[in-house]
């Protein structure tokens, strides 16, 4: 075993330094309260590199448990309201397309209608119990029911798309209408043209030309078919009726009026949707009026500014400008509740 030796010098520094620790007088440089501590500035347990500093802390701007970006309450986050650029009501579903492009849907889901597929999309139709839209590359998507094999859409590439009750239709980068599905009313049976617009109704379907007349097809049991001459902008069709837009924001709707649902008020609009026995349209400043039948308030719009409306079978959606959906009428699925 070695032993340690003192010379004299030492011990006198021991003997020092014994008495100085004895006495009770403060550190210097390297005590419990010193720059190097647990409380430095750098790399402890407060400095800019500790657990509450600026950079890969838990509070921090990167990487923490609040961060701006993808955590639970950032702009990224999957439920975060006004996000919402297009919307389209059914029967007893709805669906929407977000900002990011995805669609998402609500509402009954029995035959599938409420399970969009996955990608980009552009444009977006709801018909009874099956849904179309457009995706990105311009190729139609359908999903639901297939009972008539209304979700059967064709190749090609396409500008516009709509789905009625068992019958969907677009229009392709040509200007051609192709429709699929029921044709038991000729409501596929599109007439040769050049078309910038389609819509789809219950056994009937109705277009717009290139040179904005109208046009329709199928059933005119209450005279859907039968549309005015005046150059429009806009068609839509409901169950067995239609309206449209002309160049200067009139409504005209024909067909059946039961319940008021050709009973268009007066005024110049911007958008027009078509519903099962009601219809909603939009005026330049966004307002929302709706008419026809309303017996669950489906065509009791909110007080709010719109960028787009979509009437369905007993409920109604819109896209605010603020990017939110919100929806009235008919809910008994969930289908006026949106995520």
């Amino acid at each position: 075993m070695r032993t340690w030796q003192f010379h004299p010098h030492r011990r006198s520094l021991v003997l020092a330094a014994l008495l100085w620790v004895l006495s009770g007088c403060p550190a210097d440089d390297d005590d419990s309260a010193g720059d190097d501590d647990v409380s430095d500035d750098d790399d402890d347990a407060t400095g800019d590199d500790d657990l509450t500093g600026d950079d890969d802390d838990v509070t921090g701007d990167d990487d923490d448990a609040t961060p701006d970006d993808d955590d639970a309450t950032g702009d990224d986050d999957t439920t975060a309201a006004g996000e919402w650029t297009r919307v389209a009501a059914g029967m007893d579903f709805s669906c929407g397309i977000r900002a990011a492009a995805t669609l998402e849907c609500w509402g009954d889901g029995s035959l599938g209608q409420a399970s969009p597929p996955t990608g980009g999309y552009t444009e977006l139709a709801a018909g009874w119990s099956h849904a179309c839209a457009l995706r990105d590359d311009q190729l139609v998507v359908c999903w639901g029911s297939n009972v008539q094999y209304q979700t059967d859409s064709p190749a090609g590439t396409y500008t516009h798309v709509d789905a009625g009750n068992w019958h969907s239709c677009a229009v392709d980068v040509l200007g051609h209408v192709a429709c699929w599905g029921s044709d038991f009313s000729g409501q596929s049976a599109a007439p040769v043209g050049t078309y910038t617009q389609v819509a789809t109704g219950w056994d009937h379907s109705c277009g717009l030309l290139h040179d904005q007349l109208l046009i329709c097809w199928g059933s005119n049991a209450h005279g859907q078919a039968n549309p005015p001459g005046a150059p429009c902008t806009q068609v839509a069709a409901g169950f067995d009726h239609a309206c449209a837009l002309t160049a200067d924001g009139e409504i005209l709707c024909w067909g059946a009026a039961t319940h008021g649902q050709t009973d268009a008020p007066d005024g110049a609009y911007a958008q027009i949707s078509a519903g099962k026995e009601h219809s909603c349209a939009l005026d330049a400043a966004g307002s929302a009026t709706c008419w026809g039948n309303d017996w669950a308030s489906q065509a009791t719009p909110p007080a709010d500014t719109f960028a787009q409306v979509s009437a369905g079978i007993d409920h109604s959606c819109g896209v605010t400008t603020a990017g939110d959906i919100l929806c009235w009428g008919d809910n008994d699925h969930g289908q006026a509740s949106p995520p």
